[in-house]
């Protein structure tokens, strides 16, 4: 299922019960009611227009026409007939032109325009042309993510059954979504003339018994209904994959997009409710962004451990502290329910930027404020077919600008094109724009799980959402992650690493090859990437790797400041140069237990990957808690519970059947890849298409089908029509609670499992992380060289780490250095081995000790303190 990129976090019901605080004496001038009724007039008509082109797109590919579109871009639907940019136009003319200008001596900051919010510029708004160009920028914004969400990129041609049901909601939508927005545009006049200058009393009414929006909206669910009633949905990519599913989130979903535009156009405040009480009156008001308070929010993510040795706290940097003699923080990854993916290290250092939303008054402080998106400008967005392109669009499908027209055959998603006829040698089919800008979660991720080593990229589904209190440093945040799993190049080395080069002299290679300058020839091959001297050192000597062509220099010299001062070791970018991101402090790991690291780099990627994992979690500062109340059996033998499974029929991980319900709806009970409302959707399924399956033909969604007739014997009844539970294993393990051997996990204060009753793990003694902890299992000291180094001997023995029953974990409040918790369910990669070692599906926890700094609205250098307050005048 896809998710808006909806700006709005409004308080909707709030706004319903609270009413509105203008009276007969606070009235808009006569020049502001024109204004403002321009202002939702040409908002309407342009949300009209673009929501006609937009759907009008996505109809024209089911007829096999516009296939070179992205139907979800206003830009690239409006190209040819350019209805959206007329409607820009008039709206242009109307509030800010300078012969039909409506809004005559208003002035923006008086009828609520006074500050256009991200992600269309989030600053001040002084002009009357800046209104408009503000509303054109939300507007579009919203319909494309309307779009994105309800008809999203489905794979083409559609069967005419799902074309029919795609058409049916993009019209279905459609008319909706315009009714909505010109109701409450309406609704808002009528209330201005009045005296009211607040939209609150206008929010959540357009659903009113016997209103045109109520109509609309029955009449929408209706034509979906109907409209999809034969779909099989196999090649749409809605909101849902069942019939009456998608009828009622068209209906939902389009309600709070209308309630969002129409609140866009109305107020660029968005609806945000602040609420002052006193011993004896209560006061509800509009809250604009406070140019006195902070609008962009950066944090540092420090790791658990790290290299740094220390006898007191004062010798450790920001939030670490001395503890065991290194300096540490209470970061810490733990992943399945084997135990060896537990007590992991992130990266240290990673930076992570957004964009807040602070109503103020700072009287001097401005307390809780919205968290509004990701703030791409730190170089965390890349394009996705060209990670070291980087881009500032985030989320954009088919980023023409900034990633170009690109993209992958549908047939074969590993061979680029631009046109169709690029297919032809890759089995044919269409051409699919997937060069979208999509932002990371900071640079790939070494791990390590007994002998099975991972490289993970944390990508951002959706745009991030929650609230964020500046001053007391608590907060909410809700991601939705694609996490690109990688099975490791090395247990010592997971991933590929931003280095430095050897500086030896040695630059020709026995075989007459000149090495390139800054390069060096290390065993017979010209060689340039390396993280210590040890890399660089003659076989032999202790670390050694290669003949005597050190020291290692040439290392990136700053992180994060955009000059590439690196170079990539290893990865599909082996060789080029990189910017650092962030700094590993095992990774890669150092034989006799010399300190290890290197820095990672968004230039610096992996090649193929095992998984794409789905992975909701929200971090807080309070606590959080995951219970195990789903059969780890999947439905056979046994009734230990666990923390997590996969929902029946799809490829999202759970921690209960509601949860499977809301995502997937039903499943055919004896084809689960087919998605159904009622029984009746069962009734000649099609489980195809007749494929062979070693010397027999099967059917591809239900392989214990034969079809030795053809496509023909895949039409069956598969009912019946059974909701979606949390039943699945999916690819991976079955789970257990744990792998102890009593079957009980002793819970320390700190939520932190272990194995008691055993049993124990043996660890090869000479590469260990910077915790001090093992990182390769071994049997025997054979074992320990078994991985490109020495690794000492088989002899560190640790116990086992597991999870109880409840996990929890309790984040902290603080106004500089908030400490973050998570707890999540993961699924399985199509490695068996890396599934197997960690223990997927099963839960994960997540704690992330950070460093915050914020900056104020008026001056984008100067930074708001905490308590204090502070920011400049505007």
């Amino acid at each position: 299922m896809r998710t808006s990129s909806r700006l709005l976090a409004v308080a909707v019901g709030a706004a319903m019960l609270l009413g509105t605080a203008g009276g007969a004496d606070a009235i808009f001038s006569k020049d502001e009611l024109a204004c403002r009724k321009a202002t939702a007039k040409g908002g309407a008509k342009l949300a009209k227009a673009a929501i006609k082109a937009v759907s009008g797109c996505h109809k024209n590919q089911t007829k096999g026409r516009d296939l070179a579109l992205d139907c979800n871009s206003i830009v690239s639907v409006d190209a040819e007939k350019g209805k959206v940019e007329k409607a820009e136009d008039k709206l242009i003319a109307a509030v800010g032109g300078p012969e039909k200008n409506k809004c005559g001596s208003a002035v923006p900051s008086a009828i609520l325009y006074g500050h256009c919010p991200a992600p269309c510029g989030n600053s001040a708004v002084t002009t009357q042309s800046q209104i408009a160009d503000c509303v054109i920028c939300l507007v579009k914004d919203s319909v494309e993510g309307q779009s994105d969400l309800l008809q999203g990129d489905p794979i083409l041609p559609l069967s005419a059954e799902d074309a029919k049901c795609q058409n049916a909601i993009g019209k279905g939508y459609g008319k909706l979504l315009s009714s909505l927005v010109k109701e409450l545009g309406k609704c808002q006049g009528k209330a201005e003339k009045g005296g009211v200058e607040t939209i609150v009393g206008c929010q959540g009414t357009a659903f009113a018994p016997g209103s045109k929006a109520e109509t609309a909206g029955t009449k929408a669910q209706a034509k979906v209904n109907s409209g999809c009633a034969d779909a099989g949905f196999a090649g749409l990519d809605s909101c849902a994959a069942s019939q009456a599913a998608v009828a009622q989130c068209v209906h939902d979903d389009t309600d709070t997009e209308g309630e969002d535009i129409a609140a866009l156009v109305l107020d660029f405040a968005k609806g945000v409710v602040v609420t002052t009480t006193t011993t004896s009156t209560t006061s509800t008001t509009l809250s604009v962004q406070d140019p006195k308070c902070p609008n962009r929010g950066e944090l540092v993510l420090w790791s658990g451990s790290t290299n740094v040795t220390c006898s007191t706290n004062a010798e450790c940097s920001g939030p670490q502290t001395c503890s065991g003699g290194i300096c540490r923080t209470r970061t810490g990854l733990d992943t399945g329910w084997v135990g060896f993916g537990h007590q992991a290290d992130i990266n240290n250092q990673a930076v992570a930027a957004g964009f807040l939303e602070c109503g103020g008054p700072a009287d001097p402080t401005c307390g809780e404020c919205t968290v509004t998106g990701i703030d791409p400008s730190i170089g965390n967005c890349r394009c996705s077919l060209e990670n070291r392109r980087i881009c500032t669009d985030k989320f954009n499908p088919n980023d023409v600008a900034e990633c170009g027209a690109t993209g992958v055959c549908i047939v074969d998603d590993t061979t680029p094109c631009s046109v169709p006829n690029d297919c032809v040698a890759a089995g044919g089919g269409l051409c699919r724009a997937t060069n979208s800008c999509d932002c990371y979660f900071g640079p790939p991720m070494p791990l390590s799980a007994g002998t099975v080593p991972a490289c993970v990229q944390n990508r951002f589904a959706v745009d991030v959402t929650g609230t964020a209190d500046v001053d007391a440093g608590a907060g909410v945040i809700t991601a939705s992650l694609r996490t690109k799993v990688h099975l490791g190049l090395l247990i010592v080395q997971p991933c590929p690493y931003c280095g430095g080069k050897c500086q030896g002299e040695d630059t020709l290679c026995p075989n007459g090859n000149e090495c390139a300058p800054g390069q060096a020839c290390v065993s017979g091959a010209c060689v340039q990437g390396c993280a210590s001297d040890d890399d660089c050192l003659e076989e032999g000597e202790p670390g050694g790797g290669g003949p005597d062509v050190g020291p290692c220099g040439g290392f990136d010299p700053t992180a994060n400041d955009g000059f590439r001062g690196g170079t990539c070791e290893d990865g599909s970018s082996d060789g080029m140069s990189c910017d650092i991101n962030a700094y590993s402090t095992t990774f890669p790991a150092r034989a006799n237990n010399q300190p290890g690291g290197a820095g990672h780099s968004l230039d610096c990627f992996m090649s193929a990957q095992i998984g794409d994992l789905q992975i909701k979690l929200t971090q807080s500062t309070g606590t959080v808690q995951l219970d195990s109340v789903v059969d780890c059996d999947a439905g056979l033998a046994g009734t230990d519970l666990c923390h997590c499974l996969m929902c029946e029929g799809g490829d999202v991980p759970c921690s209960s059947n509601a949860e499977c319900a809301a995502e997937l709806g039903g499943l055919c009970s004896d084809a689960p890849a087919v998605s159904c409302s009622v029984n009746g959707d069962c009734a000649g399924a099609d489980v195809g298409p007749c494929i062979p399956f070693g010397p027999l033909l099967r059917c591809s969604a239900n392989t214990a089908i034969l079809c030795p007739g053809g496509a023909p014997d895949c039409i069956i009844d598969a009912a019946p029509c059974n909701t979606a539970t949390c039943t699945d294993k999916g690819i991976g393990e079955v789970p257990q609670p744990n792998e102890c051997n009593t079957g009980i996990c002793t819970v320390d204060g700190d939520g932190e499992g272990q194995c008691i009753g055993g049993p124990d793990v043996t660890y090869c003694d000479g590469v260990l992380k910077a915790s001090g902890e093992g990182i390769a299992t071994c049997a025997n000291n054979a074992a320990c060289t078994a991985f490109g180094i020495d690794g000492g001997g088989c002899s560190q023995v640790e116990t086992r780490k597991c999870f109880g029953p409840t996990i929890t974990a309790t984040g902290q409040a603080h106004p500089s250095q908030p400490l973050a918790a998570a707890v999540f369910c993961v699924g399985p990669t199509s490695n068996p081995g890396l599934n197997g070692a960690t223990g997927l599906p099963g839960p994960g926890r997540v704690y992330n000790q950070a460093t915050s700094t914020l900056y104020c609205a008026s001056n984008g250098l100067a930074q708001y303190t905490p308590g204090v307050g502070g920011c400049p005048d505007p």
